[in-house]
């Protein structure tokens, strides 16, 4: 796991002491709000501006006063290691800004904002916003934003097509996206099978509604709408606000729309997300060449009340998108409400080395559990409004360390899942979190707090 970028004391703890009271109004702060861009670039390395309004692209663009004024004289200017591109916050520019770059381990090249006001936001740039290709780029306080353009009138006007918002593709790798905001399309980010070792973090990727396949012929076939669609190995993704990521209207029998999608990808670590409102948080799946496996969740809260919900959909062999192998799912909290809503699904051959379940905290309407074959599950809480979990698992007993329970959170109406202090989630979980690299909770409080670790996405007592 690559470590979560740093944030100075003085604003950390900040946050901590308002977390509490936000989440209980139903809002997600990212711990990056107090922080500003850097804007220097490195010894012998130009930063450029662009500025929509005041620009002129006959100006050497080195300083805001000189500053070029078109996307097209952005994406041909010749930035090195340690260089910039500053965007005027308060500008719109129809896209595709083409980061393709390549930076340094030790000299990264920023493209990010300048000024004061909203972030720059890039739209309606074809298929894509911001097209990342480069390596070691740090993406950053940018808006993506797609408009509603090929539509069903039979399905409610749901838009249809293929729009990325910041779409990291081709041999792009070491990348940095982060603080930014992606609305309106297929995906709000994409990265793509060939892409490794990139970043996605403290981003807000929210009503990303577009689908890219609507057919009223063969529901089967619908297929989007995605907070992020990950594809590629070895990627972090976290801190992230994921909303409102489903599709207006499907001919499919449920509401179409994952918080992030999991195809063919390998290796990536999922951790610290906030997802409110979507359908499923993740949906994992292969192809016939390449598996997904070995992707870790971790500290996760999801709460939604759309039909159906879903926190984790995992396969083994006997699926045509299976086996998902060894996917593990640590600490995270779920509160789903639907009546129709089911925790984790794992079907179709689940064993030891397609799931491991640990220390989660799950509430479910429906089912807080199903598997049809024994795997990896453990000190796990299941529970649900009429105080009657379902876990149903085929031919085995749920473990002697998991328990169906009341996890007695703050507030779960409010969205505070905090635990009160006669939870019985507290020092009840076992280090594997811990072990594999995951040090903090959602509130990024030091684990463990107490004499052990506590199940679920946070530590008592909170901050």
């Amino acid at each position: 796991m690559l470590p979560p970028h740093s944030t100075t004391l003085h604003v950390l703890h900040s946050l901590r002491r308002c977390m509490r009271l936000l989440m209980m109004l139903g809002i997600f702060v990212s711990f990056a709000a107090a922080r500003q861009p850097l804007a220097v670039a490195a010894a012998g390395a130009s930063t450029y501006y662009l500025d929509c309004s005041a620009g002129n692209d006959s100006n050497s663009g080195t300083s805001p006063a000189q500053a070029w004024k078109t996307m097209t004289k952005a994406n041909k200017s010749s930035l090195t290691p340690g260089g910039a591109l500053l965007l005027k916050r308060g500008c719109v520019w129809t896209g595709p800004l083409k980061a393709h770059w390549k930076g340094t381990a030790n000299q990264p090249i920023l493209i990010g904002a300048y000024g004061s006001g909203d972030r720059p936001k890039i739209q309606n740039g074809g298929s894509q916003n911001v097209d990342i290709t480069g390596s070691y780029q740090i993406v950053e306080y940018l808006e993506a934003y797609s408009a509603p353009r090929n539509v069903d009138p039979g399905c409610n006007n749901q838009p249809v097509g293929w729009f990325i918002g910041f779409n990291i593709r081709g041999e792009a790798a070491y990348n940095t996206v982060r603080y930014s905001k992606a609305s309106g399309h297929t995906a709000g980010v994409r990265v793509s099978r060939t892409t490794h070792h990139n970043r996605v973090l403290n981003n807000e990727l929210v009503e990303n509604r577009t689908l890219q396949v609507l057919d009223q012929a063969n529901t089967n076939n619908d297929l989007g709408a995605w907070g992020i669609l990950l594809n590629g190995n070895d990627n972090e993704i976290a801190y992230n606000y994921l909303s409102g990521n489903n599709a207006i209207c499907s001919y499919d029998f449920s509401a179409t729309g994952n918080s992030i999608e999991l195809y063919t990808a390998q290796r990536n670590s999922i951790h610290h997300n906030l997802s409110v409102d979507d359908r499923v948080f993740s949906e994992i799946g292969g192809s016939s060449t390449r598996k997904a496996e070995d992707n870790v969740f971790a500290y996760n809260i999801q709460t939604s009340s759309i039909q159906g919900a879903r926190f984790l959909v995992v396969r083994g062999a006997n699926n045509k998108f299976g086996p998902t192998w060894r996917t593990k799912a640590y600490n995270n909290t779920i509160y789903l409400t639907d009546a129709g809503s089911q925790g984790i699904i794992c079907s179709a051959g689940c064993s030891r080395d397609i799931l491991s379940l640990r220390n989660n905290i799950i509430w479910a309407e429906k089912k807080a559990a199903y598997a049809d074959a024994p795997f990896d599950e453990g000190d796990n809480i299941y529970w649900n409004t009429a105080g009657a979990p379902l876990v149903q698992f085929k031919g085995f007993a749920m473990s002697p360390t998991s328990r169906k329970a009341n996890p007695l959170f703050v507030n779960p109406q409010a969205r505070d899942f905090h635990l009160q202090p006669t939870s019985h989630a507290l020092d009840t979980a076992s280090t594997v979190a811990l072990d594999s690299g995951f040090a903090t909770d959602f509130d990024r409080v030091t684990v463990p707090q107490g004499s052990a670790v506590d199940l679920g996405a946070f530590e008592f007592p909170a901050p």
